[in-house]
């Protein structure tokens, strides 16, 4: 029994592996909040015991170091924190330096790779949208990263006068009132990258690639995708748990 986590921009995720499936999950958010503050939302939680806890991590080193002395003070061992590598669970990285991909991409793409051996089309929708393919083969052929809805909102109405965000999903393409418009405009263009790249996969695969899609802003997007979306909260945590297994190359 393993403790898996995904540290992100935004959220802490962690559930519990037993081999086969996740479970005890916990979501809390980190981003601008005080480490006291979501670490007691941990609590639920100190009662597991395990024999690890494995991390995927693209946050700071300060939260890092507040997880780690939860762990700590509940008795945990100390957390290994994965990374990106040349080669794992049957995918080939395309970066020339492995390691400087997210490490939460790599883990999606072995997640969604374990699950379809056909070319990949792998979006983790969240502060920031990341699309990933992966061929036939295994081979990583690249990505593309973008800021999320909420992100590109921000710069809006951070650097513009009058101008508020939404909270609601878009409803119609063209909105009525500014704050629509804006939500309108920032979800279909993370919408329209993601229809963009999978087309672009498509004519270069023998077969149509499957669209796996994962991150905190799925219901601002998968909506407006035409194309049919497997969609799974837990795919980074899947690819934790799946990396944890293997030696590390």
């Amino acid at each position: 029994m393993i403790i898996v986590a995904d540290i992100g921009n935004t959220y802490l995720k962690m559930a519990r592996w037993n081999g086969e499936r996740l479970s005890h999950h916990v979501r809390v958010r980190h981003r601008e909040l005080l480490g006291s503050d979501w670490q007691a939302t941990l609590e639920d939680s100190a009662k597991i015991t395990s024999d690890g806890v494995f991390v995927a991590s693209v946050a700071d080193e300060t939260v890092e170091q507040l997880f780690e002395a939860w762990l700590l003070s509940r008795g945990h061992a100390p957390p290994v924190y994965l990374s990106s590598t040349r080669e794992a669970c049957g995918l080939r990285n395309a970066y020339v330096q492995p390691e400087t991909l997210g490490i939460d991409r790599w883990c999606a793409m072995i997640a969604a790779r374990a699950q379809h051996k056909g070319p990949l089309c792998v979006v983790d929708a969240g502060t920031a949208v990341t699309i990933d393919w992966v061929d036939a083969r295994g081979e990583h052929r690249g990505g593309m990263i973008m800021p999320g809805s909420h992100l590109q909102a921000e710069s809006l109405f951070t650097g513009t006068r009058h101008v508020h965000e939404s909270s609601k999903a878009p409803g119609q393409l063209f909105a009525d009132n500014t704050a629509d418009a804006v939500v309108a405009g920032v979800c279909h263009a993370c919408a329209a990258l993601v229809e963009r790249a999978y087309g672009e996969i498509s004519s270069q695969c023998a077969a149509a690639p499957r669209l796996f899609v994962t991150g905190g802003e799925t219901d601002r997007v998968v909506p407006l995708v035409a194309m049919e979306v497997d969609e799974q909260p837990d795919l980074v945590l899947l690819g934790v748990a799946l990396l944890a297994g293997e030696p590390q190359r």
